[in-house]
């Protein structure tokens, strides 16, 4: 879906059993590069592939990927289109480095590794699928962002570090639009803005120091990876 001139909105399955919303990374255009702002559930390139078409884009145009953060539906295809198209460069916030590239436990391995033994069979399943992944996909960022950087494809996108959810998250802001790219800061439901809920943070209090830093930014819009489009502000206290 266009959201605006050069921005696009593409609409993912959901892989997670049982699961029938959408997923929804951002594509921006410039001229005919193309920049994907995250990539999915593993093994999800064909999904990519026919969105990018179905705008009438060409998947072989992508020129950059940028990641909000790692968790698996951010960074599960990341590898593969690498694979496919190896000349694109990976942008990442500076914090987030040390998880995509393996120095550092993914976030998301490491909660479900303290409560292992209080996990039921399904929440085990899940931990061994993460940590395969994350042992076979590790890879090595081309750039790393940091906070009020502007990362410039065709559309100025300001980088706002949001940490909490993990510990390099970030958002992007373009001010032209007053949109937000939110990641997982905020998701959508029922044609509603929430925040995210607490079980998914990897630290709830610094997921709640970075609310308050946008709370002054002025936001018309936001693009909310669970859920997708939501035209308001996010913070707004009839949202």
């Amino acid at each position: 879906m266009k959201i605006k001139e050069n921005i696009y909105l593409l609409e993912l399955p959901n892989i997670i059993p049982g699961r029938k919303d959408s997923i929804y990374p951002t594509l921006i255009k410039k001229g005919q590069e193309l920049t994907l702002i995250d990539t999915g559930f593993p093994n999800q390139v064909d999904d990519i592939k026919s969105a990018i078409e179905k705008e009438n884009l060409t998947f072989t145009n992508l020129k950059n990927i940028i990641l909000t953060h790692h968790d698996i539906d951010h960074m599960g295809n990341v590898k593969a289109i690498l694979k496919l198209l190896p000349q694109i460069e990976l942008i990442v916030y500076e914090d987030e480095a040390d998880y995509i590239n393996g120095s550092k436990t993914p976030c998301k391995v490491e909660m479900l590794e303290k409560n292992f033994h209080k996990l039921n069979d399904e929440n085990k399943q899940l931990y061994k699928i993460f940590k395969y992944f994350f042992e076979n996909n590790k890879i090595n960022p081309d750039k790393l962002v940091k906070d009020g950087d502007i990362i410039d494809v065709g559309e100025k996108l300001k980088v706002i570090a949001t940490p909490g959810h993990t510990m390099g998250h970030m958002s992007l802001y373009i001010d032209k639009y007053k949109l937000l790219i939110a990641g997982d800061l905020f998701m959508k439901k029922d044609n509603k803005i929430t925040t995210c809920s607490e079980g998914l943070n990897y630290n709830q209090e610094i997921y709640l120091n970075s609310l308050k830093k946008i709370e002054d930014l002025p936001i018309e819009s936001v693009i909310c990876y669970h859920g997708g489009y939501f035209i308001g502000s996010p913070l707004a206290k009839d949202s």
